[in-house]
């Protein structure tokens, strides 16, 4: 166990089926086996209107296409004994124009905000500009997953390269295996087939059929391709993860009252 600072995280959560669900998962599953506690959770919900059943660790709502929630969440967020909040910020979570209205959440915030941007556009709009530097003027601390995330925002954005934090996603240790034995299991021996990832939904497969002009009388064997969303999900310990050392030397470096920048988990994604 590390003294480390209480956190609360904001972001889509399980069983919300979306990439950022499963990340703000895994890293408030990574943070808690870290830290020893157990932390607080504002979940994102869609404008579709599903009601999810969230486990007991989220504690308010926020709802995408609906301002006062925002305020309502913040209101809630600035009442918890969290010193910190860890938002994940990716396009199309918020609503307002272009996003816009998480700017008025956060400025509704009395806490240190440490912001995950998921998502750096390569060429912004004015408004994603705007908008991106509204947010990091409120942020305590900004974390991009990449280098290249950080350079965008200094040369497209005007950001200074010493006000961003990079952390990269992380890499779990884990056994590559062929692809035999996953096919047998799936009845799939034999034939071509290709995979793809970031689907968000359960397994799905189209199987085709393509046959070649009559006059050849021969057919293209079935090409399979099936794409699915990871429902099993293990943390790599903390203790063999950069992101741990990162949290808890900046815990130190900035105190907890101020900021932790911890701002991702780790899942086991198998490609075979």
């Amino acid at each position: 166990m590390h003294h480390t600072a209480r956190v609360v995280f904001v972001g889509s959560f399980t069983p919300r089926q979306c990439g950022i669900a499963t990340f703000t998962r895994d890293l408030v599953d990574g943070y808690d086996a870290y830290a020893g506690t157990r932390s607080d959770v504002v979940a994102i919900d869609d404008r579709l209107g599903f009601s999810y059943a969230y486990e007991s660790r989220v504690v308010a709502r926020l709802k995408e296409d609906e301002l006062p929630s925002y305020r309502e969440a913040a209101a809630i967020i600035n009442a918890l004994p969290a010193s910190v909040v860890n938002v994940q910020h990716e396009y199309g979570l918020f609503g307002g124009e272009g996003g816009a209205w998480v700017g008025e959440f956060l400025s509704a915030i009395r806490k240190p905000v440490v912001l995950t941007m998921h998502t750096v556009l390569a060429n912004p709009s004015a408004e994603h500009i705007d908008l991106a530097r509204t947010l990091m003027r409120y942020a305590a601390e900004v974390v991009v997953l990449s280098q290249t995330a950080r350079r965008l925002l200094v040369e497209r954005y005007g950001t200074r390269i010493e006000d961003i934090s990079v952390v990269h996603h992380g890499v779990p240790d884990v056994a590559f295996e062929g692809s035999t034995s996953a096919k047998a299991s799936l009845a799939w021996v034999g034939g071509r087939s290709s995979r793809r990832s970031g689907c968000l939904a359960a397994v799905r497969v189209w199987s085709t059929r393509s046959q070649r002009s009559m006059r050849s009388r021969s057919t293209i064997p079935t090409f399979s391709i099936f794409s699915w969303e990871p429902r099993t999900r293990t943390c790599v310990p903390p203790k063999e993860n950069a992101i741990a050392t990162h949290c808890a030397s900046a815990s130190q470096r900035l105190g907890s009252r101020r900021t932790l920048p911890w701002s991702t988990g780790t899942s086991r994604w198998r490609n075979s």
